[in-house]
């Protein structure tokens, strides 16, 4: 494992909302400790998991409920690889049952409908990355 030395490097801060974590090699000058500023939240160049693409068109013939994304996250419409998914479009939910999952910081958050419904459509792809507030699917509650 190389040292700060080794690389060439001063100093690095890494900064995350309010929090932010320095590491100066020997002989930086050490600066006057400041207060961290929040900063933008910039994307990575490159992800593995997939944005969430354009919202696939809801359903207009009626005006159906959405479950939105409580939190920010990876979708996923099944409980884990090669299982079936929670249910399908057209398929029936009990109140309590989980529609999806949203998987944030390596923790699986079921996300439950709180009434019986029918699932018209998906309006997101298991998978994809998205953002707290999203429409996740379009219901009929029974």
């Amino acid at each position: 494992m190389a040292t700060v030395k080794q690389l060439g490097i001063a100093e690095l801060t890494i900064r995350r909302s309010d929090v932010a974590f320095s590491l100066r090699g020997e002989g930086a000058a050490s600066a006057a400790a400041a207060p961290v500023a929040p900063i933008a939240e910039t994307p990575l160049a490159e992800s593995s998991a997939p944005v969430a693409p354009a919202a696939a068109a809801p359903v207009a013939d009626k005006n159906y409920a959405t479950i939105d994304a409580p939190l920010t996250g990876t979708f996923y419409r099944s409980g884990g690889l090669n299982k079936p998914n929670f249910v399908e479009e057209g398929g029936k939910l009990k109140g309590g049952e989980p529609i999806c999952i949203i998987e944030a910081m390596k923790l699986f958050n079921q996300i439950k409908v709180e009434k019986p419904c029918k699932v018209v459509k998906f309006l997101v792809q298991h998978g994809a990355v998205v953002q707290k507030g999203t429409p996740l699917a379009q219901v009929e509650y029974l």
